[in-house]
């Protein structure tokens, strides 16, 4: 667990050193998650939904060429699932890099689109049920997951932005033999500086 959080503070300091040597923008983000853990087997399928799921973090904005960006940030990622006598608490780390185009609106408001991966590892979680509490990660369920996402926003003066996006998991989280995958809407806001 300690390296994996030397690694992101690591990637955190070099957000922020590579800021100050370009016109490249760092941002804080934080919003709001709807995670679902989609499993089907044969002809049965079904999904189980977040009742709360919060993400905040740090993000970069790195331009490559005129209106086109790459976009990467490190979010902590809080979601809880509730049904019936079962209930969920799970911890992870949200790696999203984008490549993102802008279109200017006004001269104070952009559009943007974006695309790209999505790496996640789970930090923690809980499982309950009926009351009796365990490791989510004791079962054989995988902490790392990786996704494919799209997304678009919009740029208010360069300091702040709203976005949202939809990101599909593309491995199986348990075992070979049913698909188990987990998909994440984000809406969120950004602030630039």
């Amino acid at each position: 667990m300690k390296p994996l959080f030397k690694f992101a503070a690591a990637a955190v300091v070099a957000l922020c050193s590579i800021n100050g040597y370009s016109q490249n923008k760092t941002y804080l983000s934080a919003g709001y998650d709807h995670v679902s853990y989609a499993i089907s087997e044969g002809r049965i399928s079904g999904s189980f939904n977040s009742k709360l799921g919060l993400h905040a973090g740090l993000g970069m904005e790195f331009n490559l060429a005129s209106n086109l960006y790459l976009d990467g940030q490190l979010n902590y990622l809080y979601a809880n699932f509730e049904e019936g006598g079962l209930s969920v608490d799970a911890h992870s780390l949200y790696l999203p890099l984008r490549l993102k185009t802008k279109a200017h609106l006004s001269e104070t408001a952009s559009l943007s689109f974006f695309a790209g991966p999505v790496a996640s590892y789970g930090i923690s979680g809980k499982l309950g049920i009926d009351g009796y509490k365990e490791d989510l990660y004791d079962s054989n369920l995988e902490r790392f997951d990786v996704k494919a996402g799209i997304g678009c926003g919009i740029e208010f003066n360069d300091r702040f932005g709203i976005n949202v996006s939809y990101d599909w998991g593309l491995l199986n989280l348990v075992d070979e033999d049913t698909s188990n995958k987990v998909n994440v809407l984000q809406a969120g806001i950004r602030l630039y500086f």
